[in-house]
């Protein structure tokens, strides 16, 4: 079984005493990050412009591409989520976001950056789920999707990284996946979203 909710999650993601709160959420979001490509490269070979001519979950959610520079454009899922993996790719390897030397110190909006790549990555399970999920799950890989799903959910859950009006598309499945309590906990969350 591969569904459920689970404590394990919860523990795994929740800040240890004594552990520095932006060296968490960082390292979390490495992982986090890390897990979504390769979810991703298993199934790029599902996803072409043809077949997902425009990125979304589902009829009642699609998703424009917005590097911050540039007007917000509809692009295939198969475009939106190559530069989505590049620029996370890119605030992953920025030392002025990233620090990678002790003397280095996180930047004021440290969080503000976590939230905005949590919440893109969220949107590559999104369009997973939606549209490639039982190609997967007859590859054998559904319960490796929904363990990674589930640490992104609590992650999100946990420190409040991405406002429930975007997990909506999502939303039965993270209520399978979390406790009645922790379901109405995240679906409460009204955090400013960032492109």
């Amino acid at each position: 079984r591969t569904l459920g909710g689970d404590g394990k999650f919860r523990e795994a993601v929740a800040l240890p005493e004594g552990e520095d709160l932006q060296e968490w959420l960082a390292m979390n979001t490495m992982e986090i990050a890390e897990a979504a490509s390769l979810i991703w490269g298993q199934c790029q070979s599902l996803c072409d412009p043809k077949g997902c001519p425009t990125m979304n979950a589902g009829k009642k959610a699609s998703y424009l591409w917005s590097d911050g520079r540039s007007k917000p454009e509809s692009l295939p899922a198969t475009q939106y989520i190559a530069n989505l993996m590049e620029w996370v790719d890119s605030e992953l390897q920025n030392s002025k976001i990233f620090p990678v030397a002790e003397e280095e110190k996180f930047p004021k909006d440290f969080k503000k950056h976590v939230n905005v790549i949590i919440k893109r990555v969220f949107r590559v399970y999104a369009h997973v789920y939606f549209s490639h999920f039982d190609k997967l799950r007859a590859q054998g890989f559904e319960a490796h999707l929904n363990t990674c799903f589930k640490h992104l959910t609590y992650f999100i859950m946990e420190f409040s990284l991405v406002s429930s009006k975007e997990l909506m598309p999502l939303r039965s499945l993270i209520e399978k996946f979390t406790s009645e309590e922790d379901f109405f906990q995240l679906m409460k969350t009204e955090r400013r979203t960032f492109n």
